[in-house]
């Protein structure tokens, strides 16, 4: 789990302690903890659509771009176990 305090995801504490980073022409907002792998994908071409860390409560996750589902298993990641019917849903490999 990450090193953030067990707070309340979608929290107003939750949002306050987000890094703020542009992203595709507009602010994204990220938890702090997961900041470097978010642009590691971004890095290699993944397009994000939303992160959590988990909050010390659950697995942390990513949602990509259908497109890049394909390229995420080739990048080494698991389909979230918290969301059963979606194949955009991947665990933090800094969860591991």
């Amino acid at each position: 789990m990450c090193n953030c305090k067990n707070i309340r995801g979608a929290s107003k504490e939750a949002f306050d302690q987000m890094v703020q980073l542009p992203y595709q022409g507009k602010t994204v907002s990220i938890d702090p903890c997961i900041v470097d792998e978010i642009k590691s994908l971004w890095a290699v071409g993944i397009h994000t659509l939303g992160s959590c860390c988990g909050h010390n409560n659950h697995e942390g996750t990513i949602c990509v771009h259908e497109r890049d589902v394909f390229e995420m298993i080739e990048l080494g990641y698991e389909l979230s176990t918290l969301y059963e019917n979606r194949l955009d849903m991947f665990k933090l490999k800094s969860d591991e």
